[in-house]
């Protein structure tokens, strides 16, 4: 959730400093937790030592005089594993922001909710399906499941509602994904929902699941779960999507935040701070 709350505060291609500690508050080792490039690329963010391994044409940096400064100039990767390796209490690295939607969750979710990937407005917003029109919230609130409209720290923390989407990358068409990014995508989710364990994954968005991991799925629950946990794939919420009203997506997310049961108790190491040192 810091990371979450960072992203919001930056423009796109700001760089900061983390310092991630290793530790719970107790002091105590944390239990294992998510790959560190998964917080990073949940959270809005990107490795900033990958940007010279990217194509020129896609670096945030193509445009500055001295992109083609000599690699001594640049953090080396060796040396930054070797500082962590001899500092074991922390991971220290540099994190570019970009032009994403934070995820927004935590432990103990009733309802992990997962988008195909950002909209321009989302990310420009930071909300989930935060567009007007879209129905995603009118039926979240007419479901009961949150009571403040287009709020996802408050569905987080007050209803156990989380958000989070297959691709990270915004665009304005799904026709702009490739297969390369499903594949990762649908990796980083399973890793994800093995860690947080919410009660049930719901996928909003039957092409997009259906391109990103099955496509054979139907609309419903899903059987065999997903990544361990109940899933249930509904129809897109946007305002387009004339099949679905806003009564049926409200019943349908009623039906499945009652598949969760009861939720895992979850560490409070998952909630470990993050402490930017500049930017």
């Amino acid at each position: 959730m810091a990371l979450a709350r960072m992203h919001l505060t930056l423009p796109v291609g700001a760089l900061v400093h983390l310092r991630l500690p290793r530790v719970t508050p107790a002091g105590t080792v944390a239990t294992p937790g998510p790959d560190l490039t998964d917080l990073v690329v949940g959270a809005g963010f990107a490795n900033a030592d990958d940007d010279r391994d990217r194509p020129a044409r896609d670096r945030p940096d193509r445009d500055r005089p001295d992109r083609d400064r000599p690699d001594r100039d640049r953090p080396d990767r060796d040396d930054a594993r070797a500082r962590i390796a001899t500092h074991p209490m922390t991971v220290e690295l540099t994190v570019r922001r970009t032009w994403s939607l934070a995820d927004r969750v935590g432990p103990g979710m009733r309802l992990l909710v997962c988008g195909l990937n950002p909209s321009p407005y989302a990310a420009d917003h930071g909300i989930a399906f935060g567009r007007p029109g879209n129905r995603f919230w009118p039926a979240l609130l007419a479901a009961g499941l949150a009571r403040v409209d287009r709020d996802p720290d408050a569905a987080l923390t007050g209803h156990g509602i989380g958000f989070t989407d297959l691709v990270k990358r915004t665009t304005r068409t799904a026709a702009e994904l490739d297969a390369t990014e499903y594949r990762a995508g649908a990796e980083r989710l399973e890793r994800l929902v093995g860690w947080l364990e919410p009660g049930v994954v719901c996928f909003l968005g039957l092409s997009g699941y259906r391109a990103a991991i099955d496509r054979r799925a139907v609309a419903g629950v899903l059987p065999g779960g997903f990544a361990g946990r109940p899933a249930v794939l509904l129809g897109n919420p946007s305002g387009l999507n004339a099949h679905l009203t806003p009564t049926q997506l409200a019943a349908d997310l009623a039906a499945a935040a009652a598949l969760a049961g009861p939720v895992p108790a979850r560490s409070p190491a998952v909630h470990l701070p993050t402490v930017p040192d500049s930017a």
